[in-house]
């Protein structure tokens, strides 16, 4: 009998130092395994896609409903915030198609996504407050068509739901349900994403290329508690007019639309996922918006009554974002 460290060497030179011909060298074949995805599952995936995409398309006609009062309105300061919700419709329509992509891709489970759920879901609740507030004023010309709200409450829907299963962490159409209740879960969801959220803002004014996005984000943040706080004050007095809450509403819209794509963009940035066809278009929309609310403050008519800090807040955020979006487009696009 061997002693055990002499057989023990013995095997381990027989592995490492045979020749190649002591072996079966031919290819070992690894059959191909495919997955199939559950029909019910498809089936509500392109469910989920389809409602984004008409969510988009809902957005885009709200734009239209806003631009066309514009050479009607009671006043320069309602022209400019009619032209200002309507661009902040076309980053709407953006951010349901970057959603309409996530979904497809078994996305919404990402914090990036949900955010960006929850950012139109407010968006959408506060134009509705807004609408309402319109037809309360006395001047028929900056009234919010019905259509239009009904767009807004679609939306909202539409974004609640996909925010619901990336929070439950499913992928769209999965069958299985969380032992957790709702509420517990939807509150756990917030508080996470709200840790991750301040995280992602702080860590971003640490580089040229995010801080762009994180003056945006936290400016967008104190102006909507800016608009909350000025409403409930005004409420507590009994002088909150229809006009007041409509302008106040709307402001405090725009910025939580803003603030949900900045963060999204700081993100995807650090990352290095600006070149992802998504975050282009996202990137253009921001431009695109930043600069109208830009020019609308420059001609004195800003959101909620601010005035040099946010234009040249809007200007650098919508040129920081026009940059990326012109560096990273699609060359075949």
């Amino acid at each position: 009998m061997k002693h055990p460290i002499i057989s023990t060497w013995s095997t381990y030179h027989r592995l490492f130092s045979s020749k190649d011909e002591d072996y079966d060298t031919t290819p070992l074949v690894v059959p191909e395994i495919v997955l199939e995805e559950n029909p019910e599952a498809a089936s509500s995936r392109e469910t989920q896609q389809s409602a984004y995409r008409t969510a988009g398309i809902v957005y885009g006609a709200a734009t239209l409903d806003h631009w066309s009062k514009l050479g009607k309105a009671s006043s320069f300061s309602n022209a400019m915030l009619t032209s200002t919700t309507g661009a902040a419709n076309i980053l709407a329509c953006i951010a349901s198609y970057t959603l309409w992509s996530a979904t497809k891709n078994s996305r919404l489970t990402s914090d990036t996504y949900k955010r960006l759920n929850l950012s139109l879901i407010m968006y959408s609740i506060l134009m509705v407050i807004s609408g309402f507030s319109s037809w309360k004023v006395a001047s028929p010309l900056v009234y919010i068509a019905s259509s239009t709200l009904a767009a807004h409450t679609y939306a909202a829907v539409v974004c609640f739901g996909g925010y619901f299963k990336g929070a439950r962490g499913l992928a769209p159409g999965s069958s299985d349900l969380t032992t957790e209740s709702t509420k517990n879960l939807v509150t756990g969801e917030l508080i996470t994403g709200t840790k991750f959220t301040i995280n992602t803002v702080a860590s971003s004014f640490k580089s040229l290329a995010t801080l762009p996005y994180a003056l945006g984000a936290v400016a967008s943040s104190l102006m909507i508690l800016h608009d909350a706080v000025i409403t409930v004050a005004l409420a507590n007095r009994a002088s909150l007019t229809a006009l007041k809450l409509m302008k106040r509403s709307a402001s405090a819209g725009v910025s939580s639309l803003f603030f949900g794509v900045l963060v999204t963009l700081a993100d995807a940035t650090k990352r290095g996922r600006l070149n992802g066809k998504t975050f282009v278009y996202l990137n253009a929309g921001t431009a695109f918006a930043s600069l109208v609310v830009g020019g609308a403050t420059a001609l004195g008519g800003s959101l909620g009554g601010r005035g040099a800090s946010t234009l040249l807040l809007a200007v650098s955020v919508g040129l920081s974002s026009a940059k990326n979006a012109y560096i990273h487009w699609p060359k075949n696009a």
